[in-house]
């Protein structure tokens, strides 16, 4: 009688979806760095912290940035409309209502 060399199946023979490589993948991740969030869970007390601005102003804002060396600044829809610049799809003004007369298609 010949002996088989197969190696019985097992989960570890199954192709695995990607959902399930990327689950595997994100889990690893989380196990490596696990440790690096710890500190950022909350407590039960409020942390007092002093007040970045002393007031909510153009004035109070700009000399804070002076002191900034990297400054993002994230801002909305509507932005460049307020300011006068055109956007894409505002009705009459925007580029989308004149493609024709921009001779786009």
């Amino acid at each position: 009688m010949a002996e088989s060399n197969k190696k019985p199946a097992d989960d570890t023979d199954k192709p695995k979806s990607d959902d399930e490589d990327d689950a595997t993948m994100l889990q690893q991740l989380m196990s490596q760095f696990s440790g690096l969030f710890g500190s950022l869970k909350s407590s039960d007390e409020p942390v007092a912290k002093d007040p970045v601005l002393k007031a909510f102003d153009l004035k109070t804002a700009a000399e804070y940035m002076s002191k900034c060396s990297n400054i993002v600044v994230m801002a909305g829809a509507g932005i460049s409309t307020s300011a006068g610049i055109p956007d894409f799809r505002s009705p009459e003004t925007g580029l989308y209502s004149q493609l024709e007369k921009y001779n786009l298609p």
